[in-house]
């Protein structure tokens, strides 16, 4: 029996065993690193992304000379509500209230134009999107797209070209259907994900400004 020998090939396996976990931590260092960065650049980017639908949105309300008062804070709060709400990302609700904007010139009007696309948009399975293009082509006159999405009025209530009495059947059909949605789990989950994109947006925001913190310090 070689004790000197044994002890010599346990201290080399513990060498071994210390080296391969110093390794394992170094990799997890590294991909943590790799994750943490790549997170940074989705959060700065999705603030971006936000920042200027927020920025585009006031412009609309500017061009339509609706910017008056505390209008632009108004409209984009009553998109944050919408969103918390619904579950429905802001990232589509803002171009729904633009595209209606453009087309009423009014924001009441618009208000409850976007509130009665969630609820069609929520009964007929069909994006935000399509239903407040076809929205705003209807209110313009151009009724075919609303006959086209399923929603129950008759080709004599399409073609009469009389939108407030469209919006009437319409609100009547659809009445509560974005609440109902809002609360199944396939809502909840809706929700959940608003949170986290919202957080991520909020993070982004933060590095944007940290960055441009360090940018000024650096040059003074």
């Amino acid at each position: 029996f070689d004790a000197k020998g044994f002890k010599q090939a346990e201290t080399a396996s513990k060498k071994l065993e210390k080296g391969v976990k110093s390794l394992a931590k170094s990799f997890i260092g590294v991909f943590a690193a790799q994750k943490l960065i790549q997170f940074g650049k989705a959060s700065v980017k999705a603030f971006a992304e936000d920042d200027a639908a927020a920025r585009s949105l006031g412009k609309t309300l500017e061009n339509l000379g609706l910017a008056y008062g505390s209008n632009i804070g108004t409209v984009n709060g009553f998109i944050n509500r919408l969103e918390a709400q619904t579950g429905v990302l802001d990232d589509e609700l803002r171009p729904a209230m633009d595209r209606l904007l453009r087309a009423t010139g009014d924001v009441a009007k618009s208000q409850e134009l976007l509130n009665l696309a969630l609820d069609i948009a929520a009964g007929t399975g069909k994006s935000v999107t399509q239903v407040s293009q076809s929205l705003q082509k209807a209110y313009l006159g151009q009724t075919a797209a609303l006959g086209r999405l399923g929603v129950g009025l008759s080709k004599a209530e399409l073609s009469s070209g009389d939108f407030e009495e469209i919006q009437k059947k319409l609100a009547i059909l659809f009445a509560g259907q974005a609440t109902t949605a809002a609360g199944t789990y396939q809502g909840s989950l809706n929700k959940l994900e608003v949170a986290a994109n919202n957080a991520k947006e909020t993070i982004g925001q933060g590095l944007v400004d940290a960055l441009g913190i360090l940018s000024n310090s650096s040059t003074i």
